[in-house]
């Protein structure tokens, strides 16, 4: 296990909660889950030494349920955080869960792969036994040689379904980053489900010739109200904006009310509410 893996790990939070997400040096991007994010083109994220940056979301895909966020900052400090192959784990092999639970600080947990390829509403998932917990979504599942095997996605909100964490397997996380080499980072792209290629909001059609409007999710969301340069500044120097300022609310409307997450929640931290900080002008 990388000694250094709580430096590319961050936390993400918005006007309606927060989740976890990682640094991909090779590519310059953050990788979190779509549903961490929903309903919003710019969210915040931080790093273990509560660091804030302003990071703009850049490509979705909301089948896979995965997201990519861009940062305007030198990440290039940071080590490599490698992604496994496609062969699937072995089960009972030894594996982490890496993240910022409940918004609390980092935490990592350990645990065993409990099966390489659940099946779960249709598609296949990584499921472990190590504990997962609300605001885990969005951050890797590590295996022994510190390499990325999946991205955690929820955990069952059962008392009968105890020690059942799931992860978006590495193949479909490798499907979205291989279509953002020449991607424009200052705009929002979709990754439509028939060419896998990254539609943008202005685009009728996609390469298949296939509307977009199918594609592209059901709202759009005021950009931030701020000029900020990442890093922001620190915290005893911030200021708070209410929801409204960072959301059209179609998001918040939808918040589940339970504290655990489900596999159709929409966002990482359903329990209480959180606020977006922004520089004091």
């Amino acid at each position: 296990m990388n000694p250094e893996i709580n430096k590319l790990i961050y936390k993400v939070t918005h006007a309606d909660g927060s989740g976890s997400c990682f640094y991909l040096r090779k590519h310059d991007i953050f990788v979190t889950n779509y549903h961490v994010v929903a309903g919003y083109r710019t969210v915040a994220i931080h790093d273990n030494d509560r660091n804030p940056y302003e990071a703009r979301v850049v490509a979705v895909n909301p089948e896979l349920d995965l997201a990519l966020l861009a940062v305007d900052a030198d990440f290039s400090h940071l080590p490599d955080f490698p992604l496994a192959g496609d062969d699937d784990p072995a089960i009972g092999s030894k594996v982490h869960v890496a993240g910022y639970p409940f918004g609390m600080p980092f935490t990592i947990t350990e645990g065993s792969l409990s099966s390489p390829r659940q099946l779960m509403d249709g598609k296949y998932y990584i499921q472990v036994d190590a504990p997962v917990n609300p605001g885990n979504s969005g951050g890797p599942i590590v295996n022994d040689k510190g390499e990325v095997i999946g991205v955690t996605v929820s955990k069952f909100a059962t008392s009968s379904a105890d020690n059942m964490g799931f992860g978006v397997r590495i193949e479909a996380l490798a499907q979205l980053l291989d279509a953002i080499e020449d991607l424009d980072r200052s705009e929002f792209h979709v990754q439509c489900d028939s060419c896998d290629e990254l539609i943008s909001g202005d685009e009728e059609y996609c390469p298949s010739r296939i509307l977009t409007k199918g594609c592209l999710p059901p709202t759009k969301c005021r950009p931030l109200e701020s000029s900020a340069k990442a890093p922001l500044p620190a915290w005893a120097s911030t200021r708070c904006l209410p929801a409204a300022a960072t959301t059209c609310g179609c998001s918040t409307e939808a918040v589940p009310k339970s504290g655990f997450l489900s596999m159709t929640a929409t966002i990482s931290l359903p329990y209480r509410r959180s606020i977006f900080c922004q520089r004091r002008m």
